[in-house]
């Protein structure tokens, strides 16, 4: 399967494949999800099909992470994928639709980085953290509200970090 379309002609730049158990079904097989160099966002499944692809203004020079978020119900993980064109974060659900109160917005823009997840405050839920194109590192909440400072933020911190992200 991987020596037949789509994984011989799809150009994905400086994005790294997400791979992982997208859709939830107990069959044990994961899918690829992948940025192309023409910035469609695009989850294929284990034998190469096409399960969804959007347009996005990543012209494949980010990598997409993985994180579970309150917001999308499904219980299913949701994508989310610095973007290098405007300065925010973007997240999708399992099935490629935008999640509600996304993106994320930040001072600058983000250039072949990945958003990393993790459990940066040590509260049981994990964190979004990302390094964008002018030195800044920032920590947010999955929740999607993303007014700093207001009431029900999900801002956490910011850091300048003397180095670029790329």
């Amino acid at each position: 399967a991987f020596k037949s379309n789509p994984w011989n002609t799809f150009s994905v730049g400086y994005s790294n494949p997400l791979v992982l158990d997208l859709d939830g079904e107990s069959d044990g097989k994961k899918e690829v999800v992948v940025v192309g160099s023409g910035g469609y966002l695009s989850a294929f499944s284990a034998s190469g099909s096409t399960m969804w692809s959007i347009l996005t203004s990543n012209p494949g020079v980010n990598t997409p992470s993985a994180i579970m978020m309150d917001s999308d119900r499904s219980g299913l993980p949701c994508i989310v994928i610095p973007d290098s064109n405007y300065p925010s974060i973007r997240a999708y659900s399992h099935q490629g639709y935008d999640v509600a109160g996304w993106p994320a917005t930040s001072a600058f823009r983000f250039t072949r980085v990945a958003a990393v997840v993790g459990d940066a405050n040590l509260d049981g839920t994990p964190e979004i953290i990302g390094g964008d194109y002018s030195c800044c590192v920032t920590c947010w909440n999955p929740t999607g509200h993303w007014n700093t400072g207001s009431p029900g933020s999900s801002f956490l911190w910011r850091n300048l970090t003397g180095s670029s992200g790329t």
